[in-house]
């Protein structure tokens, strides 16, 4: 078992599982300038929540219980979430 550790440093996110995971968050890159161009989603009745913020992710690992896996590059959703018991 490992401490949850998020860090959000602006426009990047990080968050880190341990040593079983580590996920770093950068904002999208629009192609031809290579500039940042942020990207959220309002969703105004919510479905897992009502904002989502969207990033590249620069940095996705994970190695625990046999599980190897590393995929940086790729999309990644970012949103906070309170679960309620029905």
């Amino acid at each position: 078992m490992a401490a949850l550790e998020f860090a959000n440093d602006g426009t990047q996110r990080h968050f880190r599982g341990g040593e079983a995971m580590r996920v770093a968050l950068e904002p999208i890159r629009n192609p031809p300038p290579g500039t940042e161009q942020p990207v959220a989603v309002q969703l105004p009745a919510g479905m897992g929540a009502k904002r989502e913020e969207h990033f590249s992710s620069k940095t996705f690992d994970v190695n625990a219980g046999g599980l190897s896996c590393s995929d940086p590059g790729r999309t990644a959703t970012a949103m906070q979430s309170t679960w309620r018991r029905p």
